[in-house]
């Protein structure tokens, strides 16, 4: 065997012993993480155990459905002015709203506060009954208020005065109270005309549907002028609702229920949908606060009981390279779990706007379905 040249071997020596202790380092600082992980770590998969599942939006609407309307407060007000003593249908426009109105409310249960404002049922239709008349506005029967008293109120209304309808409105909105629901509170006005009294009846109809009461404002012209038409339909939009002009009492009856149980069932899926979403957010965010708070509780701790821990490696004289090995492990443990925690959060992200965006197509598609029935309704 040749003689292998001095330096070259004694380079390769002392290679062989630096290999070995890089191991045996390696080795050593991977038995003392996982004795430091035994005594004072703890469980960071367990932040991730609890799952969010995202709540899909409600059942589509059943439109012109036998249920009732689901609202609970509903206030009905009605034109006393004098040109309600007009007749449709063999009848005077007064008697044929009185039927239709007592018919409706008849038809609805009890678990609806109902109740009743009548307008422009004082003074007379001449200018000298005129400021008595456009001070005509009267809750005849307070929301919640029984079903008889409704109907005796309701039959002693006579065409008589003007038609305050902006003040109308506004007396109807004293009846009703604060809601985090839209449409959870509907008035109905039934009219034959529109403000004969200086008020502005969209801004009150707007006022109360974009107030903390949040009510539907739905107007219904019985045998209403064509001038008098676009003037309501004008208060109906502003108050979130609808309008439906009819010729007589029994079409005024239809458009009353039928009208009430699309609006309930709108205002279902409105509601449902809403809270569909709000509550698929409040669960990412929710899901990801215990997240983050569960592991950054765990990282704290364990940074504090690694701190004691070096310093009684340092008294035990551990070398240095492995204290630093265990400190670049214990690191690396909670980068991983940050970063488990952010794609977490991506994919809840992703999928609560996935199951938001199919809420909200299926509200719109609801929304389009309702919409498309108004319009025949109307024509």
């Amino acid at each position: 065997m040749k003689n292998l040249p001095l330096i070259p071997m004694m380079l390769w020596l002392g290679f062989l012993p630096s290999m070995v202790t890089a191991q045996d380092m390696t080795e050593d600082a991977s038995d003392l993480f996982e004795a430091f992980l035994s005594e004072h770590g703890e469980d960071l998969d367990g932040c991730f155990d609890e799952l969010v599942e995202m709540r899909s939006g409600p059942e589509g609407p059943d439109l012109d459905s036998d249920k009732p309307p689901v609202p609970k407060r509903l206030l009905v007000a009605v034109d006393a002015s004098g040109s309600m003593a007009g007749r449709v249908g063999g009848v005077s426009k007064m008697e044929a709203a009185k039927s239709a109105v007592d018919r409706f409310l008849g038809t609805l249960p009890d678990t609806i506060d109902v109740g009743l404002v009548a307008f422009g049922h004082t003074g007379n239709n001449e200018e000298s009954g005129k400021a008595l008349s456009c001070e005509g506005v009267e809750v005849l029967a307070p929301a919640g208020s029984v079903p008889g008293m409704i109907s005796t109120q309701i039959d002693g209304l006579t065409a008589t005065g003007w038609t305050p309808l902006a003040d109308a409105i506004v007396a109807a909105g004293t009846e009703l109270q604060t809601s985090d629901i839209e449409g959870e509170q509907i008035v109905y006005v039934v009219s034959d005309g529109e403000e004969t009294c200086g008020g502005d009846p969209v801004a009150a109809a707007r006022a109360l549907n974009q107030s903390d009461i949040k009510a539907v404002v739905n107007i219904i012209g019985l045998d209403l002028p064509a001038a008098d038409r676009q003037a309501l339909q004008a208060v109906a939009s502003a108050g979130g609702g609808v309008f439906e002009g009819v010729s007589d009492a029994e079409q005024l009856f239809d458009a009353l229920s039928v009208r009430a149980r699309n609006i309930g069932e709108m205002t279902r899926v409105r509601a449902m949908s809403g809270h569909a979403i709000a509550a698929n957010n409040s669960a990412v965010g929710g899901a990801m606060l215990r997240v983050n708070t569960c592991t950054a509780g765990i990282i704290t701790r364990e940074n504090r009981a690694f701190g004691e821990w070096q310093r009684a490696q340092r008294a035990a004289e551990t070398a240095p390279e492995i204290i630093d090995a265990v400190s670049d492990m214990k690191t690396e443990r909670h980068n991983a779990s940050r970063d488990r925690a952010r794609e977490l959060y991506e994919d809840l992200s992703t999928a609560n706007d996935g199951a938001n965006a199919t809420i909200r197509d299926a509200a719109d598609a609801a929304e389009e379905e309702f919409d498309l029935l108004e319009k025949e309704t109307d024509k």
